[in-house]
């Protein structure tokens, strides 16, 4: 019996799409087994350089970029 939505046992195959950027990251920081509060602080100052750079992947950033971003910290944090 086939039902609504489903292709009658054959299954479609869609082109594989690039893993996420956190789901990524989370998937090697399990593989290395770091601590739940390393991981979580990785990905906490993941998603703030994200953020500060309105929503840029980081693939598309370079070293001038987290130069810039660790130095906005280090100027708010004084």
């Amino acid at each position: 019996m086939v039902y609504a939505g489903e292709s009658g046992g054959v299954p479609d195959h869609q082109p594989q799409q690039q893993p996420r950027l956190l789901a990524e990251v989370r998937r090697r920081l399990r593989l290395k087994d770091y601590s739940l509060r390393t991981k979580q602080a990785y990905m906490a100052w993941i998603r703030r350089v994200i953020l500060f750079y309105g929503k840029h992947h980081p693939r598309e950033m370079g070293g001038d970029e987290v130069e810039r971003f660790l130095s906005d910290r280090a100027r708010a944090s004084r």
